[in-house]
């Protein structure tokens, strides 16, 4: 017997020991059918699962999690068609120690809609056309005016320390 490997105490029937990884990815692939039947017609439902199962097998943190918060965090993120894929920018799953009602500390993973994410939401629904994203550095002006006469303004250094 090695150390992957567990001993029923009443049956004596040896059984390998899973890792975390391993039991989210039995969780996720249970429940792929129910998952695959909220996405979004334009979600390849093949590759979001796959992206949310590489986010998790490169995350320790995110091993830790609960299994039902990982579970919940994939459902939200299927719901609005926003995978996981770093590259994307699209949505993540990131742990959190939250206090349950029972007063214990817990590692869950929260859903999180990425910037991309969230002017891909607005441009479906149609309630935009268009975005610009820019940095705006430290020492540089920037103006937000809101009321009946909107606007944004920008100067950026061209030269020198940014911030």
């Amino acid at each position: 017997m090695n150390e992957n490997q567990v001993v029923d105490k009443e049956t004596g029937e040896v059984t390998k020991h899973k890792s975390s990884i391993e039991i989210l990815t039995e969780k996720i692939m249970e429940k792929q059918e129910g998952i695959m039947a909220i996405l979004p017609s334009h979600t390849n439902p093949e590759r979001f699962i796959k992206s949310a199962l590489l986010v998790l097998s490169g995350s320790p943190k995110l091993q830790k999690c609960t299994v039902p918060s990982v579970v919940k965090c994939v459902y939200q993120a299927a719901e609005l068609g926003l995978d996981f894929t770093p590259a994307k920018k699209l949505a993540y799953m990131v742990p959190f120690n939250n206090k349950g009602e029972d007063g214990i500390k817990r590692l869950e993973a929260t859903f999180m809609p990425g910037y991309k994410g969230l002017e891909q939401l607005a441009v479906n629904a149609k309630a935009a056309k268009k975005f610009s994203t820019q940095l705006v550095y430290e020492k540089e002006t920037f103006t937000l005016h809101q009321g009946t006469n909107p606007s944004i303004t920008h100067i950026p250094l061209l030269t020198g320390e940014r911030g």
